[in-house]
């Protein structure tokens, strides 16, 4: 009897909780049929638009020599001051200029150094400014005319040209136009690959200084040097000066900015190849491809790729093209043969990041000279600024990615010049020197400006702005 007993308990108790299960799942399905109360509370935001803050732009300074004294052959020191343009834009204040100290030249005291330009912001929206320099150096050892543009501090930058090879001097400047310390690393690349160099990280650029470095003390001999700087604490704005002596004869001097990030489309606009740039100097002491036209060009990733190489004339004026393997770390330089005189955009597109830069060179009755092209990437805003320094016949290069074409206005105060510069078409459009302009209609172009003459050369990039901060949601816990 007590077992019976207990097994109907049990049963009960199965019963009861079975039916519990059923009452449970009847009231959540009645609560599915039922409409609920809602109530939602907007978390608290507020939108925040950050105050623009002043646009800076860093000049390289000075041509600089080494050995002016026999006692210290590698110490360096200015050959005098450049000519600087400054443009803010319109209706903002004039760019402030203030220049920075450079230990490593004694005659900064009497040349400068490198220069910061700063507009404030106010109330006429994001500041603008733009800014170039130029300099003629005629002495025994440097001649030749040689410009910049003067561009933004940061912390990653690609130079690509140069020569440590004999009688080719490569400086690389380092500019910290920061409050703090900067901290560089310098990666080095070569014709035969990446190059191991003692003291090239590691080196402290103090807060307004100019630090210089004669890139033949980490990388002798190289003829295609390739030079990644990077920076921690303050940003830099690096440069590389390239000059070249056959003999007892100067070859030419430049100043090289940073080229485009890698990338595997890059462009180069505005690469001016004089008459006898393509043609061998024949000299003995000449370097392979100092007198010819030829492209640099390097894969730095881990992965070898086959670059295609378009170049095209301007106005229509036939180019070429051309395939160049690119082993992993090693720099190639192209020659860019068989190209009558003119000017040309030169495109690479490549399976792999790579960076680039092109090199003309001319030759007449006064002199030699060699100049450096860097590539850019197209202007992110519609309206910006160009500052065009002093020089010989300067000309603005425009160079249209799109598929569309663009109206571009250049405004100066001798009045304005519209262009029309169709797509995926280049053109070149004379400037002044020594003048500041406002660009409207050019987001999306890649555009330089190039200097020429029977023995002067030299270009620089028109580098669109870093971006601007865009406004952020806070929300409130």
């Amino acid at each position: 009897m007590a077992a019976r007993r207990t097994a109907v308990i049990v049963g009960a108790r199965v019963i009861g909780a079975a039916a519990a299960v059923a009452v449970g799942v009847s009231a959540v399905a009645a609560a599915a049929l039922v409409t609920w109360p809602t109530s939602f509370v907007s978390p608290v935001a507020d939108r925040v638009v950050p105050v623009p803050t002043a646009a800076e732009r860093v000049c390289p300074g000075p041509l600089l020599t080494l050995a002016q004294d026999s006692a210290a052959a590698t110490a360096v020191s200015s050959l005098g001051s450049p000519d600087v343009t400054a443009i803010s834009g319109a209706g903002q204040a004039d760019p402030e200029s203030t220049v920075l100290t450079s230990p490593d030249d004694p005659q900064a005291g009497d040349d400068g150094a490198a220069r910061v330009l700063r507009v404030e912001a106010g109330d006429k929206g994001a500041p603008l400014v733009a800014g170039s320099q130029s300099q003629v150096a005629a002495t025994e050892t440097d001649a030749g005319l040689a410009a910049a543009s003067c561009v933004e501090a940061g912390s990653d930058s690609w130079l690509v040209g140069g020569s440590t090879d004999i009688g080719r001097t490569s400086l690389v400047l380092l500019t910290n136009p920061s409050a703090v310390p900067a901290t560089v690393d310098l990666a080095l690349y070569g014709e035969s690959g990446p190059i191991e160099a003692p003291g090239s990280t590691g080196i402290l650029v103090q807060p307004g200084t100019q630090k210089i470095i004669s890139l033949a003390g980490l990388a002798p001999d190289v003829l295609a040097p390739v030079v990644h700087v990077s920076s921690t604490g303050g940003d830099v704005a690096a440069a590389l000066q390239s000059s070249i002596v056959r003999g007892l004869e100067p070859g030419g001097i430049d100043v090289v900015g940073p080229t485009a990030a890698p990338a595997t489309e890059v462009d180069i606009a505005g690469v001016v190849v004089a008459a006898a740039a393509g043609a061998d100097a024949g000299d003995s002491d000449a370097a392979p491809g100092d007198d010819k036209a030829a492209l640099r060009l390097l894969a730095p990733g881990s992965g070898a790729t086959n670059a295609t190489v378009s170049v095209t004339g301007e106005n229509g004026a036939s180019g070429t093209s051309f395939s160049v393997h690119l082993e992993p770390g090693v720099a190639v330089d192209a020659p860019l043969a068989a190209l009558p005189a003119g000017a040309y955009t030169v495109r690479v597109r490549a399976d792999e990041p790579v960076v680039a830069a092109a090199r003309t060179a001319v030759q007449g009755a006064d002199g030699r000279d060699i100049a450096w092209f860097a590539a850019s990437v197209p202007l992110g805003r519609a309206d910006t600024v160009l500052a065009v320094a002093d020089g010989p016949s300067p000309s603005l290069h425009l160079w249209n990615t799109g598929s569309t074409d663009a109206a571009v206005t250049l405004s100066s105060p001798k009045g304005d010049v519209d262009v029309a510069v169709p797509a995926a078409s280049a053109l070149a459009v004379p400037v002044t020197a020594s003048t500041g302009y406002g660009v409207s209609g050019a987001g999306g172009l890649i555009a330089s400006v190039s200097y020429t003459s029977t023995s002067q050369l030299a270009s620089f990039t028109l580098l669109p702005p870093g971006p601007l901060a865009a406004p952020i949601t806070v929300y409130t816990r």
